[in-house]
């Protein structure tokens, strides 16, 4: 690192959206002594985001029963959770005094054996501690800490609040997880504070989660009565919480890659640790919620496997937690294993809050799964690991499995995973079944080319048929015929097919969903059709503002339309 810069973002929010603010900034080395590297001139424009977010729910104190919570907050969807209309440019200028009183409830499921646990937080540049817990991977903190502070609001609302767990030793400390997040999250809430807000703790060596906190945070002004914090920071929340259970039912794969190339079998049978085959893929399937994780078994060297298991995962519902992250992974015994590819499925995707609401509920489907190509895993290596954990978009496809997520409230799993029976596995046979499938491509033309020294062909593919990496799925011809590309004597260069126009035809099979696709046109065809009538109501309503009976007519039409909308 050759230096640190600093920006302050108050100076943004006083100019009006679109307004660049011109910075000189002065770079510093990481003891906060002056960097004499050079200085950064920069320009920062400010625009806010259109759409509307939604605001953050707290959650009521649930007591611990053993098991990972799942209502766990990370930053960034505490930053994605932000009241779109706060102005923190309304704060006064003057300097005013602030008391920020934080609880430090409990924590729990923290890593490590043996451990001493002590909660350091920290506000700008001081640093104050919880008692330390002895023996124990959930303490039972309950103690609370204050912070009297005095500057500019705006300036003092975007410091951050640190909470650190270490585990005490008999001379150091050892980090056990951080978190942290700016204190004017904490006064734009409803009566500037959060109570009860379950923390996923990271290690930023290992970049996982290493347990969870339970802190409230208050921030009071000078004029305002701090006689009854404690009373204020553990009062109760109104959002009811319920123990729930995940179970996935998975049921199968299909389609997954090869993932051990020829060199590396080579190697293992010369070790004799895997007999040699076409079919090298050792495949487990992750089941990942809000810092919790179950794993099936896994089923050796097989790119159509049967799982047949049902994985359980217990949580609080409703929760914070958006994600529901499935990874498949294939087992190695030689080395680190290998990710095939991540697929996340929103949870507000599958379910509904409400009094005319549902559990997350999803399936029987198949889910496609996509991640890097893997003639190219050696070249970009981060990229293509990026993929398949599936923290950037993949491009190929990876295979598919065969999912199932229901919920059950009030009822908790004691075992993580378990068999699915034969006759359950039987009555799921219609959503394996396959139909044929013509995918047919017909090509133009292609022009504005690099000069290229070799022959170029394209290939058409639809998962693994057409795919040329997949030789034994090769049914018919894909690719078209390999052809010199001719300079136009302009701009570049183009093939020339003249009217012998490419005509590439790929035969493949896939589980018929076009009842599915039909039933999804059908809705987005009303769908379409009534919100073009709401915009011509809404253009007659607009043209007779003098008429007021008819007006009113109007505008009870218009009602009409919106509810039918939204109860579609």
């Amino acid at each position: 690192v050759l230096g640190i810069g600093k920006i302050s973002s108050s100076d943004l929010l006083l100019k009006s959206p679109g307004i660049g603010v011109n910075y000189d900034v002065n770079l510093y080395n990481s003891d906060s002594s002056p960097s004499s590297v050079c200085t950064i001139k920069l320009t920062a424009t400010y625009f806010p985001i259109k759409d509307s977010c939604p605001e953050i729910v707290l959650e009521e104190t649930i007591p611990y029963t053993g098991s990972a919570t799942t209502n766990i907050v990370d930053p960034l969807q505490m930053m994605s959770s932000l009241n779109p209309n706060r102005k923190r440019s309304r704060l006064s200028h003057t300097k005013m005094k602030f008391k920020v009183c934080v609880h430090i409830v409990k924590g729990y499921d923290l890593v490590g054996n043996h451990l001493n646990p002590v909660c350091s937080v920290t506000y700008k540049d001081t640093t104050l501690n919880t008692p330390i817990v002895k023996e124990t991977s959930n303490p039972q903190f309950d103690h609370t800490l204050y912070f009297q502070e005095e500057g500019h609001p705006r300036e003092l609302f975007e410091e951050f609040i640190e909470f650190k767990v270490f585990t005490a030793g008999k001379i150091t400390k050892n980090l056990i997880g951080e978190f942290k997040y700016e204190l004017g999250l904490v006064y734009e809430e409803e009566e500037h504070r959060i109570l009860n807000q379950k923390l996923a703790l990271t290690n930023p060596h290992s970049a996982t989660v290493s347990g969870y906190l339970e802190v409230s945070v208050l921030v009071l002004g000078q004029e305002e009565n701090s006689s009854s914090v404690k009373e204020m920071l553990r009062s109760s929340l109104p959002v009811p919480h319920q123990q729930a259970s995940f179970t996935l039912s998975l049921y199968c794969a299909k389609d997954l890659p090869r993932m051990d190339l020829g060199a590396v079998q080579a190697m293992k049978k010369a070790l004799g640790n895997r007999k040699v085959s076409k079919e090298n893929v050792d495949a487990y399937l992750l089941f990942k919620f809000a810092g919790n994780e179950v794993r099936s078994e896994k089923c050796r060297n097989n790119t159509n496997p049967e799982f047949k298991q049902n994985l359980h995962l217990n949580f609080f519902y409703p929760s914070k937690c958006d994600s529901l992250q499935i990874t498949l992974v294939d087992w190695d015994r030689m080395a680190k294993d290998d990710v095939i590819g991540t697929v996340t499925i929103p949870l507000s995707g599958i379910s509904l809050l409400g009094e005319n609401g549902f559990l997350p509920t999803f399936g029987p489907a198949w889910v496609n799964i996509y991640g890097a190509q893997r003639k190219w895993e050696f070249i970009d290596p981060k990229n293509n690991l990026l993929m398949n954990k599936g923290l950037i978009n993949g491009c190929a496809y990876r295979g598919r499995i065969l999912l199932e997520l229901n919920t059950q409230l009030g009822i908790t799993s004691n075992v993580q995973t378990s068999t699915i029976s034969e006759e359950t596995f039987n009555n799921i046979k219609p959503f394996r079944s396959t139909s044929e499938f013509m995918l047919i491509c017909q090509f133009d033309q292609c022009f504005l080319q690099n000069e290229y020294t070799e022959q170029l062909e394209f290939e058409v593919s639809m998962g693994i048929f057409g795919n040329k990496e997949e030789k034994y799925k090769l049914s018919s011809l894909s690719c078209t015929n390999p052809l010199n590309p001719i300079y136009d004597g302009d701009k570049g260069y183009f093939l020339p097919w003249g009217k012998q126009k490419p005509l590439i035809m790929v035969q493949c099979e896939w589980e018929d969903v076009t009842y599915r696709l039909h039933a999804v046109n059908a809705i987005s065809r009303i769908t379409k059709r009534l919100q073009e009538d709401l915009n011509t109501l809404t253009s007659h309503i607009e043209a007779h503002e003098g008429n007021s009976e008819l007006q009113e007519g109007l505008y009870h039409l218009d009602a009409l339309k919106k509810q039918l909308i939204k109860e579609c």
